[in-house]
């Protein structure tokens, strides 16, 4: 029977048949254990809030070492823990649910030293279950909790980095005032850690620390410039990885007036074809089509390829696409690099049909 068919036949069934069914899978099969216990407790919030929290502290009372291989059914028990919350507690019990989730997150560090999370599955779970922090605090905002605090308490505990999503996503449970009082806070500390002497070759980790929160606090703010500021405080002569960074802000806030302060800059060699790419998006959002046109030639000649041509001919009018084709053709037969070159004729071809 297909699934239609299975749903069809459940629906002739009658109550007393259902419970004897799942009765019998709930003592025959221990590993639907939890997922029948929460099935039944979808009724009762508070029952089921306990049920969560002790799972939740099974897992923090945990001591023995999961290694790779078990780590994968590790990450889905804890990922049942997260799913259950969301989809058991948000809506009838912010309150319940937001507690959860805090308990939840508090399991992160014991959990991390006893896993090889190589293949990042568990961190990813501890991530969504940020999310599910975020959304249950923003429906329960109780008014008595300074949350703007317990945002930044939170994110102190970040060592793993599975608290990233925390600051970039704070806009759904911080307005405005409390965003700015945050990124404040966060840019006094990284100006302060600045003047802070460390021994030649070690790293500050306490202008690591506020750097990286002050520009997750731009992407919450949607402010680009707040995230150069965070950039040039601890370097005011920016490599081309941050100019990058900082131009992609700015384009991914729609700002690529600003972008283009960046990208007209000199970077090292080594990033030029990443610089001409993003300055094709921009004069694209620019609605430029002319230095578009150019950008794009550049980006083909310095790395000749089929889909470079494609995408340079789709701006050139008739007589300009001959002219290319011609030169293309005239590129493959001289040689220079045969893998790529060897594509053009190729190319020729496609576009002449």
């Amino acid at each position: 029977m297909n699934i239609d068919e299975v749903k069809q036949k459940l629906e002739t069934l009658n109550q007393p048949q259902l419970q004897d069914f799942v009765l019998d899978l709930y003592l025959q099969y221990p590993e639907l254990k939890v997922k029948i216990e929460t099935l039944v407790l979808l009724n009762n919030p508070e029952d089921l809030a306990k049920s969560i929290n002790k799972r939740i502290q099974s897992i923090k009372r945990g001591r023995k070492f999961i290694d790779y291989r078990n780590s994968w059914q590790f990450s889905r028990d804890l990922q049942s823990i997260v799913d259950d919350t969301e989809s058991g507690l948000l809506d009838v019990s912010p309150k319940q649910a937001f507690l959860s989730a805090e308990k939840f997150l508090a399991t992160a560090e014991s959990v991390l030293n006893r896993v090889d999370d190589s293949s990042g599955t568990i961190g990813e779970v501890y991530r969504d279950a940020v999310l599910l922090w975020l959304t249950a605090a923003s429906i329960w905002r109780d008014s008595k909790i300074n949350w703007m605090e317990r945002v930044y308490q939170l994110y102190q505990q970040n060592d793993y980095g599975v608290l990233d999503p925390l600051l970039p996503n704070s806009h759904l449970l911080l307005d405005q005032d409390q965003l700015h009082q945050l990124a404040w806070r966060y840019e006094s500390e990284l100006r302060q850690a600045k003047k802070t002497h460390i021994e030649s070759g070690k790293l500050n980790f306490a202008e690591l620390h506020a750097g990286v929160a002050l520009s997750a606090m731009a992407k919450a703010m949607k402010d680009p410039a707040l995230y150069e500021k965070s950039v040039l405080i601890s370097s005011p002569e920016p490599n081309g990885i941050q100019k990058k960074d900082i131009a992609s802000v700015y384009l991914e806030f729609n700002q690529p007036d600003k972008a283009l302060r960046w990208l007209n800059d000199e970077w090292e060699a080594r990033f030029e074809f990443d610089r001409l790419q993003m300055l094709d998006e921009t004069y694209e959002k620019l609605n430029d089509k002319d230095q578009q046109k150019q950008i794009r030639y550049q980006l083909y000649q310095s790395q000749p390829s089929y889909e470079l041509f494609k995408r340079y001919q789709m701006l050139l009018n008739e007589e300009e696409k001959l002219i290319a084709r011609t030169e293309a053709v005239k590129q493959a037969e001289n040689g220079g690099n045969l893998a790529q070159s060897a594509n053009l004729p190729i190319c020729y071809c496609n576009w002449a049909k």
